[in-house]
């Protein structure tokens, strides 16, 4: 019986059985203890969508191997992220296919060469290069160490556990009945939390199947990943925020009845903003090929939670600007919402820092001790072992609203509010503007009430008219609802805003690249220089 398959661009697909995935996962855990020896080791794993990766993975896993999952450098990019998580889990050996050789070596500096050779799959035994002796091997040899984004500063490895990874799946079986019976639909890249375990492992260790897309193909065709949904009758899928956003403006709806979705009773939506409406608008678009309104849910999680944290199926209304994560009674006692500078439990109804605790928390930050004090062994109550989270969130009774981050807030006037609540209202003045794709901040982090919105326009949307008053009119919205007077209103083509390795933009770099004056020669009509308010 097929266990796990993939799916091309070009609409081929190949799939392995259950027993077949697991000779290569043995063949490849031998190869790997014949090679590298006595341990503590760490791969980092260059690979792109396909069954090398996850065969890879899964011997390196039963070899006790430990694995540091990564997107590949782009030709020609910037490589900075690369070579810093090359050289803080000291790797052992970098893994990539042939084709990819020369791009590795390219991205990373002669001496790291040395120490941390790139190996092309498979690996021979006539050509196993000779492999340096770790300097500090890795506390408690963890199965995996998964990047943070780096939204605001250079990434942080999350050590995670072989018990993490198995709590946190059986949290998500508890949660959202995944078992035997799962069909799972990933488009997200292996490298990325959600595609890794939620993608591959948890489906794999409920005995369910999963079907991979290219992550390049949603882009290119947000209705590859419904089409994918429809034919593989899949029961679960879902990711980032944006994912919902193409199909709901870029499937036309005359296609909908073309598809099938009744079989889809698992559609959960995170890693973003899920703004109030958003999962109303996607399912009353695409209740003509039988999507249940109680399937699409909002979910929150997190790389130092392993994966998933809250959200349930099952709609939520409220007057608030997200939609909710409903929480059940093991959820909700994992969570608090916490005043951060007092460090106190805070009542139902306030707004504070998402507080996590439980069996599904990473061990840490590799290399990274007083961030992982600081982080991850707060006490609270007099229980020891809570995660700070750096999330601003409400709960309501069942149901928990992530309303931003503490290092994305803007201040008027003593009044507090989530960047992602400026850009969303900002770009609802105008269609061709991505709200997922801008960047609210202060003008002057030292002085209240002036900010700045930079917001990317949507693909074919680059040639807007009238500028000035689009901009003026996002003032005007800006200033009549928070009080925030708007420095400059910058708007750019599309991909001009810096992300992080999983799609999010890096408002703090953002705003760096503006206060440089980057922005000049990037700004789309109107005036080219900053507009007072």
């Amino acid at each position: 019986m097929e266990i796990i398959a993939f799916r091309s661009r070009r609409g081929e697909r190949s799939a392995v059985t259950g027993g077949q995935l697991s000779a290569l996962a043995e063949t490849t855990a031998v190869d790997l203890r014949r090679w590298l020896g006595p341990g503590p080791h760490v791969l980092v794993l260059a690979l792109p969508t396909g069954l090398t990766f996850v065969g890879t993975l899964l011997g390196a896993l039963l070899a006790q191997v430990t694995v540091v999952p990564v997107p590949l450098p782009r030709k020609g990019g910037n490589s900075e992220r690369f070579c810093q998580i090359v050289a803080d889990c000291d790797a052992t050996a970098i893994l990539c296919l042939p084709q990819h050789l020369d791009l590795i070596k390219s991205a990373l500096p002669q001496s790291s060469l040395e120490n941390h050779p790139v190996v092309s799959l498979p690996v021979a035994e006539a050509t196993r290069p000779a492999l340096h002796r770790r300097q500090a091997p890795v506390a408690g040899n963890p199965a995996l160490i998964q990047y943070t984004s780096g939204s605001t500063r250079a990434p942080k490895g999350v050590c995670i556990e072989a018990a993490n990874i198995v709590a946190n799946c059986e949290l998500v079986q508890r949660s959202w009945g995944m078992n035997a019976d799962a069909r799972f639909v990933n488009w997200l890249p292996h490298y990325h939390d959600m595609g890794l375990m939620g993608g591959i492992l948890y489906p794999l260790l409920s005995g369910g199947f999963s079907a991979h897309l290219d992550p390049l193909a949603l882009i290119r065709g947000a209705r590859v990943w419904l089409e994918a949904i429809s034919e593989e009758r899949a029961n679960f899928s879902g990711g980032a925020t944006f994912g919902f956003a193409e199909c709901l403006r870029r499937v036309p709806q005359d296609l909908v009845p073309d598809l099938d979705l009744r079989c889809w009773t698992r559609a959960f939506c995170g890693a973003e903003p899920v703004p109030d409406g958003f999962l109303d608008d996607f399912h009353h678009k695409f209740s003509p090929a039988g999507l249940c309104r109680d399937a699409v849910f909002a979910c929150y999680g997190m790389a130092e939670t392993t994966l998933f944290a809250a959200g349930l199926p099952g709609a939520c209304t409220s007057e608030e600007t997200v939609d909710a994560c409903l929480l059940s009674d093991e959820l909700s006692e994992g969570l608090a919402i916490v005043d951060p500078e007092k460090r106190q439990r805070l009542a139902d109804g306030q707004e504070g820092e998402v507080w996590l605790k439980g069996p599904s928390l990473g061990s840490g930050y590799l290399n990274q001790p007083a961030e992982t004090s600081n982080l991850f062994q707060q006490v609270l109550e007099g229980q020891p072992g809570w995660l700070r989270t750096g999330d601003l969130g409400v709960k309501r009774r069942n149901a928990l609203f992530v309303t931003g981050r503490i290092k994305d807030i803007l201040i008027s006037n003593g009044r507090k509010f989530a960047a992602p609540e400026i850009e969303w209202l900002a770009c609802k003045t105008q269609a061709a503007l991505n709200p997922l794709s801008t960047a609210a901040f202060m003008a002057d982090p030292s002085r209240s009430g002036i900010a700045v919105v930079i917001a990317e326009t949507r693909l074919g949307s680059s040639k807007l008219s009238q500028t000035d008053a689009i901009c003026n009119k996002i003032r005007r919205v800006i200033l009549g609802e928070f009080g925030l007077e708007l420095a400059d209103v910058v708007l750019v083509p599309r991909g001009k805003l810096a992300r992080t390795s999983s799609g999010k933009i890096r408002r703090s770099a953002v705003a760096d690249a503006w206060r440089s004056g980057a922005f000049q020669s990037l700004r789309i009509g109107g005036d080219p220089s900053p507009c007072p308010p």
